[in-house]
């Protein structure tokens, strides 16, 4: 689960102008007009990430942003503006970002507006299943995705701080393949066979 930014009419532009993952969208992006949207350190450092996909940016902190002087000084040095006037809305065609509107009648042109986003996972179900989850840590696993709770394993956002699809994807076939070999030994040693050979060696033995 994904926080948008506190802007007017923002679900309207969501996924299509307003983006925020670098590594899912910026290659759509590359050479645009970008905004990032925040002015907090995390927002300065998408703000950086992005620059590696094109040269125009603006971090746009809606209002007095908090970077420390430093900060700024690299922001600067890395070629990105920085606008500090509050946002009042986006502006677009269909559910194309084309402008970020500013107080006092100011906008700026955007193909896209970047937001760091801090996800938080749902762990009810964990904690109802006796884990200690925090929304802040991933889930504590062995390998594969196991838990300290016998047969319960984990896979994707639960789990790891790369929240990607395809992770969780391979995450959840790694662990498909821990359940499916832990049951397969349960079902050996339940066999009937597997008691028969059991019982053969305890013979043998007395």
């Amino acid at each position: 689960m994904t926080d948008s930014p506190p802007i007017p009419d923002v679900e309207r532009y969501y996924g299509h102008g307003v983006l925020h993952c670098p590594y899912c969208d910026g290659y759509e992006q590359r050479d645009k007009s970008i905004g990032v949207y925040g002015g907090s350190t995390e927002a300065l450092a998408l703000a950086l990430e992005l620059t590696g996909w094109t040269s125009r940016l603006c971090l746009v902190s809606d209002g007095l942003c908090q970077l420390r002087p430093a900060q700024r000084r690299r922001l600067s040095a890395s070629g990105i503006m920085l606008r500090e006037k509050p946002v009042t809305g986006l502006k677009g065609r269909g559910t194309q970002l084309q402008r970020i509107q500013f107080a006092g009648g100011e906008d700026l042109a955007v193909d896209a507006l970047f937001c760091h986003s801090k996800g938080q996972a749902r762990l009810e179900l964990a904690r109802e299943l006796g884990l200690e989850a925090d929304r802040r840590k991933p889930l504590k696993t062995a390998g594969y995705g196991k838990t300290r709770i016998r047969g319960l394993y984990v896979a994707g956002d639960a789990s790891d701080h790369v929240q990607f699809a395809i992770v969780a994807a391979g995450e959840g076939a790694a662990a498909a393949f821990a359940i499916n070999t832990e049951l397969l030994k349960e079902d050996i040693a339940g066999s009937p066979r597997r008691r028969q050979a059991a019982a053969a060696d305890m013979a043998c033995q007395a």
